[in-house]
């Protein structure tokens, strides 16, 4: 019944603590502990190590110098369903030799300049920064978006009652198990979309919510960018939004406007951008 040691990419948040006796708003893993991740979809199965600094890299930043790098950002810089040695920054430095240290944990850009306080905390010395940014969750929300997001939570048996499914999925090796399989026969999975029981990824929000979530806040988000990097060689890597490939025209274009007045913005502040989407699409008809 009980599932503790795998985890699944939506418990795997459970695995990350907030150290605000540290810094106010770091967040980082459980020190020298290793857990399984994977999905129901059976997209991956991967381990994930956390070392005693509470980050996944075997590499000890209090080691970084002068011309070393630090990496920060959330899950695509973390590795999430995607073992350490496959990560990008592990890449630079097996490939290119790359003196690199990976800050990676999910957050928010106030979590980010935690980690690069750590850093400091830690007596890392690096002059170089990698900050990744992702268009679908890390941008500042407009001041009428923030209020429509401030709600109370229910209770916990509230909320088994009301969201079963989520429940299931975080404490039941049953479900878990049944779903996999579900997830994992196209037939099976087919019928279960039709019946309603599943939702494919990106129609799991209806337009009307699309619109809250892309009301972004462009000038605040890109202001606090360049007071974080100030100081540092700054790259800002731009993970593009799954959005600027949906199904829906309106939607896709209001996406990729944005999306190419961020990365425009960024750019008049003197920051170096390294936008992703360009490449995404340069190597697939559908990223």
């Amino acid at each position: 019944w009980a599932n503790p040691k795998m985890i699944d990419e939506k418990t795997m948040m459970g695995n990350f603590f907030n150290k605000d006796e540290i810094i106010s708003g770091l967040r980082l893993g459980k020190a020298n502990e290793q857990i399984t991740q994977t999905n129901n979809r059976g997209d991956f199965k991967v381990k994930v190590q956390f070392n005693n600094l509470g980050l996944r890299d075997k590499r000890d930043l209090r080691l970084a110098n002068e011309e070393s790098y630090i990496v920060v950002g959330d899950s695509f810089t973390f590795g999430f369903g995607v073992e350490e040695d496959k990560r990008f920054s592990n890449l630079l430095l097996n490939n290119y030799g790359l003196d690199i240290y990976n800050l990676g944990i999910p957050n928010n850009l106030y979590g980010y300049e935690a980690l690069i306080k750590y850093s400091y905390i830690l007596g890392a010395k690096s002059n170089n920064l990698i900050l990744v940014i992702c268009m679908e969750n890390d941008l500042f929300k407009n001041q009428l978006t923030n209020k429509l997001n401030n709600k109370n939570f229910r209770s916990y048996s509230s909320q088994i009652l009301k969201h079963p499914k989520k429940f299931l999925t975080n404490n039941s090796a049953i479900y878990f198990s049944l779903s996999s399989l579900i997830h994992k026969n196209q037939k099976l999975a087919d019928l279960f979309i039709r019946l309603g029981f599943i939702k494919p990824i990106l129609e799991d929000q209806n337009i009307a919510n699309l619109e809250v979530l892309f009301d972004n806040d462009l000038n605040k988000t890109s202001k606090f960018i360049k007071r974080i990097s100030t100081g540092f060689k700054s790259y800002i890597v731009i993970i593009p939004s799954r959005y600027n490939w949906h199904e829906d025209i309106l939607l896709r274009k209001k996406v990729r406007k944005e999306h190419d007045l961020f990365v425009n913005i960024l750019k008049s502040k003197d920051l170096k951008v390294i936008d992703l989407r360009k490449s995404f699409e340069r190597n697939s008809k559908n990223p």
